[in-house]
C-alpha cells in the first residue's frame, strides 16, 4: 500500500521553508551598510575612528543571536562613546539592528528590561530639553523623535515574533491533521479488511 501523499506535506514545508534567505545576516549587512554610509559624511579626521567604531559594532553584531542583550550594550556602549568623544554617529545604526534581536529573541524578562530602558531614554528626550529650559514644543519634538527612533525596532521585532509563533502553531495544526488523516486512512484498511475476512467463508 502507498503511503498517503498528504504525510510528506510537513517535510515539504519545512524544505520549502530551508530556502529562505538568513534574515539575521540580511538585516546586519544593511545595518552596516548605512553605518558605513554614514561614517563617510563624517569629518575626514574623524572617518577612521567611525569606521572603526561600525567595525566593533558590526563584530559584536556577529553573535546577536547568541547573545542579543549583551550585544545590545556593546553596540550602545560603542555608539556612545563614539558620539560623546568625537561626535561621529555611524555606529547607531548598529544599535537599531541590536534592538530588533533583543525584541525578536530575547527572554521575556530580558525583553522588559529593553523596554523599561527604552521608555527611560524617550522620556529623557522629552524632558531634558525642557529642564534645560527649551520650549516644550522641543522637548515633545525630541520625545516623539527617540519613541519612533527606538520603539520602531521594538515594534517591529514584537511583530515578527508574534507572526512566527502563529505560524508555528499552524504549521503545528497542519502536521497533526496530516497525522490524524492518515490514521483515518489506516483505520479504514483495518475495517475494510476485517470485514473482508469476516466474510470470508471458513
Amino acid at each position: 500500500m502507498t503511503e498517503p501523499q498528504s504525510a510528506a506535506a510537513p517535510g515539504t514545508r519545512h524544505l520549502r521553508a530551508g530556502w529562505r534567505p538568513d534574515e539575521d545576516a540580511t538585516t546586519t549587512l544593511f545595518a552596516i551598510a548605512a553605518a558605513v554610509l554614514l561614517a563617510l559624511f563624517d569629518s575626514p579626521q574623524h572617518i577612521a575612528l567611525s569606521l572603526g567604531a561600525v567595525a566593533l559594532g558590526g563584530l559584536a553584531l556577529t553573535q546577536k543571536r547568541r547573545f542579543p542583550v549583551l550585544v545590545l550594550l556593546v553596540c550602545v556602549t560603542v555608539s556612545v562613546s563614539a558620539f560623546v568623544f568625537v561626535g561621529v554617529i555611524g555606529g547607531a545604526v548598529l544599535v537599531l539592528d541590536a534592538l530588533y534581536i533583543v525584541g525578536r529573541y530575547s527572554p521575556p524578562a530580558a525583553l522588559r528590561a529593553v523596554q523599561v530602558l527604552v521608555a527611560v531614554a524617550v522620556v529623557a528626550a522629552f524632558a531634558v530639553p525642557v529642564l534645560l529650559g527649551e520650549a516644550l514644543r522641543q522637548g515633545v519634538f525630541f520625545g516623539l523623535q527617540a519613541l519612533a527612533i527606538f520603539g520602531t525596532p521594538l515594534w517591529w521585532a514584537r511583530s515578527v515574533r508574534q507572526s512566527a509563533a502563529l505560524a508555528r502553531v499552524q504549521e503545528a495544526r497542519a502536521d497533526d491533521a496530516d497525522r490524524l488523516l492518515v490514521l483515518e486512512r489506516e483505520e479504514a484498511v483495518r475495517d475494510e479488511r476485517e470485514r473482508m475476512a469476516r466474510d470470508l467463508p471458513d
